[in-house]
């Protein structure tokens, strides 16, 4: 018999209850050297909606202004300079940044100084693994700025003015922007670099608050992306359709104390044509427009592979393939990430070799277990 002891503090239904809970479960499994598949296994049935808790997907039209800060002791200036529109990161921010608000970079001593704009991709969440104020966030879009020093916002006819200006940028996370003072900004940024003063503006209005991937021209419907795209590409890595590799294969997922819901993975790849040891499942997309739709998809894929203990999965779409190792729920990171020509497939399908194919995939399975014995 397994038995976790588990100390809840509070109301169980707690953002703050659920961390807890999350962090003893990572606590346990490390202490016993599990693997990621094994945790999936013992805690499949709870999660997020165990404790009552709905995460909020529409965007609220009015967006936020948060600072956000790095210090070089802790994240590097290099680092933030590195980052570009497609890098993703998790960052200390205010409790109440929510998916599609906006968090301003400021650098400090040395620099002192404004330095980006990021879109905040996830809800404020505690982390249990620390954090500069405990309370973290997913950012990414970056949008890099004409520094603007404090010296300058100290100057300034308006800006000489906001409470954080004055006290030199301290206790910066618990600070919105207020709209005066933002526009005020955008104004400054656009009087250093119009162009920049123009896309600032632009990632602000912007109503969906998700960078655009860049979509295929072709419109296919999933059956297509399937039929033209991935048993061809899985063919040539050595899967057969049918034995090795299942369609449509039915499952019953059961989340928290609810019913089991009956769902179908796309595909489903095995050791072999005569086991039901899963070892790669495939969620199929007729398109993946942007950030959101591939986190939805991502989800799904993870989901499956939890319940089936499959240690890797994919998303796969005429604009690309992302490729997961299976993690803790809700962590697992794309190890390859690689666009595609549908009408090209030559050149993905020798980049997959090392991560995709038949052979690949059920050597990493194996690694896992013998790790785990």
């Amino acid at each position: 018999m397994l038995k976790i002891n588990l100390d809840i503090p509070g109301d169980p239904t707690s953002h703050e209850a659920y961390h807890c809970l999350n962090h003893s479960i990572l606590k346990w499994s490390d202490e016993r050297s599990f693997e990621p598949w094994q945790i999936w296994a013992i805690v499949y049935d709870l999660g997020i909606r165990l404790a009552g808790i709905q995460t909020k997907q529409v965007l609220e039209q009015s967006r936020r202004v948060w600072i956000i800060a790095t210090d070089p002791r802790v994240n590097s200036f290099q680092e933030i300079d590195q980052h570009g529109e497609d890098s993703v990161g998790t960052w200390a921010i205010n409790r109440q940044a929510k998916v599609g608000d906006l968090a301003m970079m400021y650098c400090v001593s040395p620099r002192s100084a404004l330095v980006g704009v990021y879109r905040v991709l996830e809800d404020a969440h505690r982390d249990p693994f620390g954090g500069w104020n405990g309370i973290r966030a997913e950012i990414g879009e970056k949008l890099a700025l004409p520094w603007i020093k404090i010296r300058e916002l100290k100057s300034d006819s308006v800006m000489k003015d906001w409470r954080l200006v004055r006290s030199n940028f301290q206790g910066l996370l618990n600070h919105e922007v207020p709209q005066e003072y933002w526009d005020r900004i955008k104004q400054m940024v656009a009087a250093k670099d119009p162009a920049a003063g123009e896309r600032l503006e632009r990632l602000g209005a912007a109503a969906t608050s998700i960078r655009q991937i860049k979509t295929s021209e072709d419109v296919w419907s999933e059956a297509e992306v399937e039929e033209k795209l991935i048993i061809p590409i899985m063919s040539q890595l050595g899967w057969t359709s049918g034995k090795t590799l299942v369609q449509q294969v039915p499952m019953q997922i059961k989340v928290g104390s609810g019913r089991p819901q009956k769902v179908r993975a796309d595909f489903v790849g095995y050791k072999s044509d005569l086991t039901t040891d899963a070892i790669f499942v495939i969620e199929a997309k007729r398109k993946i427009r942007n950030k959101r739709e591939l986190d939805s998809a991502q989800q799904q894929a993870e989901s499956y592979a939890g319940h089936l203990r499959c240690p890797r999965y994919a998303v796969i779409s005429p604009e690309g393939i992302w490729i997961y190792n299976l993690s803790f729920p809700g962590q697992s990171k794309p190890t390859i990430d690689i666009k595609l020509d549908p009408h090209d497939l030559g050149g993905a399908v020798q980049r997959l070799k090392s991560t995709l194919s038949f052979e690949t995939c059920r050597e990493y399975k194996q690694e896992i277990e013998s790790r785990s014995t």
